[in-house]
């Protein structure tokens, strides 16, 4: 299957921004996405959401993990050594990560 990678404009962004020190637009759609999922999982909001829609962003959330934060690789590092995309600094140092 195809493996999932951070699309080269969203790693171009954020070198742009961290070389600029502006906030990182990766980091930024991060942020909002896992408030996304939080709103989503509160009692409140599941009563009004149909289910469609929390499939939609659980779907949007394992994508953004999958290719964000856990990428398949066995060697530490698959992204820069492999394909040479590195995850971007700001997103390693805010998720809990060290590049």
């Amino acid at each position: 299957g195809e493996t999932p990678l951070i699309p080269e404009a969203v790693v171009s962004a954020s070198q742009a921004a961290a070389s600029s020190g502006v906030a990182d637009p990766a980091e930024q759609l991060s942020r909002r996405l896992l408030h996304l999922a939080q709103v989503a999982s509160s009692p409140d909001a599941r009563s009004l959401m149909s289910p469609r829609v929390m499939q939609a962003i659980l779907w949007a959330l394992a994508r953004w993990a999958d290719s964000f934060l856990l990428p398949e690789d066995s060697s530490g590092n698959m992204h820069h050594a492999v394909l040479q995309v590195s995850i971007p600094a700001s997103l390693m140092t805010s998720f809990g990560g060290a590049e």
